[in-house]
């Protein structure tokens, strides 16, 4: 399973003519938020390939793309201490 962060929304009378579903799409860049913890933890993607038992380059091409595993991301989440999926559900709120 992929984590994708989007919101559907039902739209409010008057937001416009028709009163349609509008879907938000919340562009959070889960690998680019990974790369910011590692920096400051001053850790290194080397560091977090050993954790996860991966090469450095599936790891350095993971942290390019915007969406990640599930399973994956919890692993992450719990190596570094940080509950990543709080990103999509505070932003969801918002």
């Amino acid at each position: 399973m992929l984590v994708f962060a989007c919101v559907w929304l039902l739209a409010v009378p008057d937001w416009n003519e028709h009163n349609e579903i509008h879907a938000i799409c919340l562009m959070i860049h889960i690998g680019e938020e990974i790369k910011k913890e590692l920096e400051r933890q001053e850790r290194s993607q080397a560091w977090l390939a050993r954790k996860l038992q991966m090469s450095r380059t599936t790891i350095r091409d993971t942290l390019k793309k915007n969406s990640i595993d599930t399973a994956l991301l919890q692993r992450i989440s719990t190596i570094l201490g940080r509950n990543f999926f709080l990103l999509y559900t505070q932003n969801s709120t918002e």
